[in-house]
């Protein structure tokens, strides 16, 4: 945990830009490609076993069994292939680690930009839903052809700009799903890419460089002033990951690769704090009352029971766990204040 908290040291000087990949989004729910291309064989050859799909399929289709492959033999066309992702998706809830992310961006923790090669929108629904911060901040959710010049990526007074580089599930454009379509991104958009990651740096969780667009802009640019934060829930390899080696390498951030954590992990460190703030300054005084009420209630266990249920009447759905965190971390139990 020592290099999370030098992250999270440098968080309080420098703006970086959250970069995310698919794995930000396994504690929500998320299917992993080759997760979705298991299941279309499972629905394509019912009567199969496990062991068996990806041999009948291959011998079918004389194709390998990717998820790029499987898409493409199942789906007629590039808008049946949303339709049929979309049902991976739907019933995905943002993870705790999205809801810290969100509180941290609405308060301005990080610069109010996110890349992300997803095509769900669960950070955006974090942020929608999030009540802790008092911050009236909206969303502009983005795809790269979107981005005609880095004025496309500065955002408004209270606006958090999440692009989209893969697609977005709810766009009418197509989603891109092969490697061919993956091979580079729009000009104007790899151009804002790189301008924003020399000036700013980027902290990037749950990916692993594999898209040749993302690759070629991150090695085309600059070294970043800030440099880059990799997180990853497995040490990066020397073989298989020698491209995120040499980017962070040229950077200067080889110091900076976190391994052995997860998403949730990550942004509920960097986030805990703020949030107990955050909820001390909005209920201080009815918490205070709560205070008062231990007190007086002594050991007596029903009595403090009671007073931690008046907490119902005072928080907001969805806070009332907070408000129990914040007893539990400002309010020892005593007799009196220490």
């Amino acid at each position: 945990m020592g290099k999370l908290k030098t992250l999270r040291y440098r968080i309080r000087n420098d703006q970086y830009i959250i970069f995310l990949g698919s794995g930000a989004s396994f504690e929500s729910g998320a299917y992993t490609s080759p997760q979705i291309a298991l299941d279309i064989l499972r629905h394509i050859y019912p009567a199969k076993t496990e062991g068996e799909l990806e041999q009948q399929f291959e011998s079918d289709y004389k194709k390998t069994v990717t998820f790029e492959n499987i898409l493409g033999t199942f789906g007629a066309g590039k808008e049946d292939h949303k339709s049929l992702l979309k049902s991976y998706f739907e019933n995905m809830e943002p993870s705790e680690g999205y809801s810290f992310l969100a509180l941290l961006l609405k308060e301005g923790v990080f610069l109010p930009v996110v890349f992300t090669t997803n095509f769900e929108h669960m950070l955006e629904f974090a942020i929608e839903k999030d009540k802790i911060s008092d911050k009236n901040t909206h969303v502009s959710s983005k795809i790269a052809e979107d981005i005609l010049s880095l004025d496309d990526l500065k955002p408004k007074t209270n606006e958090i700009i999440v692009v989209h580089l893969h697609g977005d599930l709810y766009r009418d454009e197509p989603l891109k799903t092969s490697d061919e379509q993956y091979s580079s991104l729009p000009k104007e958009c790899e151009r804002a890419l790189q301008q924003l990651f020399e000036e700013h740096g980027f902290v990037v969780t749950g990916y692993r460089l594999r898209d040749t667009g993302v690759r070629n802009a991150l090695q085309g640019a600059k070294p970043s002033k800030n440099g880059i934060f990799w997180i990853s829930k497995s040490p990066l390899d020397e073989e298989k990951d020698r491209e995120i080696l040499t980017l962070l390498k040229k950077n200067k951030s080889l110091d900076n690769s976190i391994h052995g954590v997860t998403f949730d992990d990550v942004f509920i460190e960097l986030g805990s704090k703020l949030k107990k703030v955050l909820v001390r300054k909005r209920y201080e005084s009815k918490l205070n009352h709560c205070w008062n009420q231990l007190n007086m209630v002594g050991s007596s266990a029903k009595g403090r029971r009671d007073t931690l249920d008046e907490m119902y009447v005072f928080s907001l759905p969805g806070l009332i766990s907070a408000s129990v965190d914040y007893l539990v971390h400002f309010a020892p139990m005593s007799s009196g204040r220490s």
